[in-house]
């Protein structure tokens, strides 16, 4: 299992915030954290022009060892 403990969870995106809040939907459905440990923010336009204006990231905290 990569992630044994997830303590909080971000999605990251820049342009589709409907796409971004159905993937919410979907891990918290899953069972795999809940929606409220969920949070949702928009990446400005440096990332943007690296990455990608539909990409989406995810960062995960599994809380201190």
């Amino acid at each position: 299992e990569d992630f044994p403990s997830i303590a909080s969870l971000v999605l990251m995106h820049s342009t589709n915030p409907h796409e971004v809040e159905a993937l919410a939907n979907r891990i918290s459905t899953a069972g795999v954290v809940p929606r409220d440990q969920i949070e949702i923010v928009q990446y400005g336009p440096a990332l943007a022009s690296a990455v990608g204006p539909g990409a989406v990231g995810v960062a995960v905290y599994e809380g201190e060892a």
